[in-house]
């Protein structure tokens, strides 16, 4: 049998001494001029997400370790990249056969590096405009379900810079890419570990307006809401407990100051002063309160908003069973109005004699966070919405009054709300079913209208302090 034999003579690299040392110096200088960029970009871009209720978009500390082991793996394996063609680039000697192999390594190289940048920054601005905008950061992160990709990405990219070496270099490639692999590593992992920035500085100076960051505040759960409320037209107001358990009264906030009672209605005149006199009638305030907020605070706020004249309040409320991070909620919100006469005391006693001579008069008292009392009869939760409904369908000409107590908590006083609200609207589709034949979801807006003025949502508290 005969012996094949090759007359291809083997392609040999020799590097002057002085060409390796400055590559290795390059890797090192341009990975950490590219691994810096990054870093800062990200830290940029965090920074801009900062929303207008001073929400901003928060790593965890294992999200930042990952996020810079990657840019630090990118960034070397790129500097790694460039650092092979300045190796592999050198004249053409004299009758030299096999130099275009020397060109095919070069050229590969700057090819994976410019298409590898283009597609990567593309992507990584469109994720960053996308989901850096508050609060779609709480509805989808690539942070850990989706990790593996991150690492798929920098094997093949390494991988990839060494396609054509290997295809040259044959088995002598191996032992240099495997020491290319351990030097790789080592960099990189020792790269991380540089913060260029101190990301919890960072986020201590941007949280420093936020409310939920500094304060306690829990908002009440509802499966009832309204959405897409007039941002431009709505004043964001904040109730919230101090972290402090040591103290007992909230904190009133308002564009994260924390301000008195007392100033809130020259507040909202000089918000008011910006608008003309169309949008003043839709202007709102959302108040968010913590659920253990006494309700002599609420109502008390309530009444500093009325000597404004601003009438219109949305209750904020996170939905039942969220899909996401409570904060991604914060245009939801249980909309209703305020009496104008909470300003005076006797506006307010003349409103409280109207409601008594309703000749439907369902009288309501919470006597815990489980037991509401029904014209002095007490029921659980469960079952008052079902007695309300009842009592309400006895004669449409009804008004509810519940008795606010000055120890009553916020969240007992929205769960009688909510319930309440949720009798009336079952009321009034049943009257939708009987006049009109269909559900309520399928009446017309005329209809709709005509339901509402038939069986209107009468709601009264009576509370002892605006009395005296």
């Amino acid at each position: 049998m005969k012996k094949r034999i090759s007359f291809v003579e083997p392609i040999a690299l020799h590097l002057p001494k002085s060409k390796l040392i400055i590559g290795l110096l390059m890797v090192l200088g341009l990975s950490f001029s590219l691994y810096s960029f990054a870093y800062i970009v990200r830290e940029a871009f965090r920074y801009v997400s900062l929303s207008y209720d001073y929400d901003l978009w928060l790593l965890s500390d294992e999200e930042v370790k990952f996020y810079n082991l990657v840019t630090a793996f990118i960034a070397v394996i790129i500097s790694q990249s460039f650092c092979f063609a300045f190796w592999f680039n050198r004249p053409r000697r004299f009758r030299e056969r096999r130099h275009f192999y020397f060109v095919s390594i070069v050229n590969d190289q700057m090819a994976l590096n410019s298409c590898f940048l283009s597609w990567f920054s593309k992507l990584a601005l469109v994720y960053a405009i996308t989901l850096g905008v508050a609060p779609m950061f709480y509805v989808f992160s690539l942070y850990p379900d989706y990790k593996f990709v991150f690492v798929l990405l920098i094997v093949v990219l390494f991988l990839q810079s060494w396609t054509t070496i290997r295809r040259v270099f044959k088995r002598e490639s191996l032992k240099w890419m495997l020491v290319s692999a351990v030097a790789v590593c080592v960099i990189a992992f020792g790269m991380s570990k540089i913060n260029l920035i101190d990301y919890k500085e960072l986020n201590e100076m941007s949280l420093r307006k936020n409310v939920a960051h500094n304060y306690k505040l829990e908002l009440p759960e509802s499966d009832v809401f309204d959405a897409g409320t007039r941002a431009m037209l709505t004043k964001n107001m904040y109730l919230a407990m101090p972290k402090n358990q040591e103290e007992t009264e909230p904190c009133l906030i308002v564009d994260g100051v924390e301000v008195e009672m007392s100033a809130v209605p020259a507040l909202l005149e000089d918000w008011q002063s910006g608008f003309c006199d169309l949008d003043k009638q839709l202007l709102a305030c959302r108040v968010c309160v913590d659920k253990s907020v006494k309700m002599k605070y609420v109502m008390r706020l309530k009444q500093q908003m009325a000597r404004a004249n601003v009438y219109r309040i949305y209750y904020a409320v996170v939905p039942r069973n969220p899909e996401y991070d409570v904060r991604y909620y914060n245009w939801l919100s249980f909309n209703t109005r305020i009496p104008s006469c909470y300003k005076e005391p006797e506006l307010y006693r003349e409103f409280c004699d109207r409601t008594s001579e309703f000749p439907n008069r369902i009288e309501l008292s919470c006597k815990s966070s489980e037991i509401l009392e029904i014209n002095g009869e007490s029921y659980d939760f469960k079952n008052a919405k079902n007695v309300l409904k009842k009592l309400i369908q006895n004669d449409l000409d009804y008004v509810i009054r519940l008795n606010v107590g000055y120890s009553m908590r916020y969240s007992d006083y929205f769960n009688v709300l909510l319930l309440s609200r949720k009798a009336v609207d079952e009321v009034k589709a049943d009257c939708a079913a009987e006049y009109f034949g269909k559900l309520i979801e399928e009446i017309s807006e005329d209809e709709l209208q005509e339901m509402s003025r038939l069986v209107p949502f009468r709601f009264a508290e009576y509370y002892e302090g605006f009395l005296q």
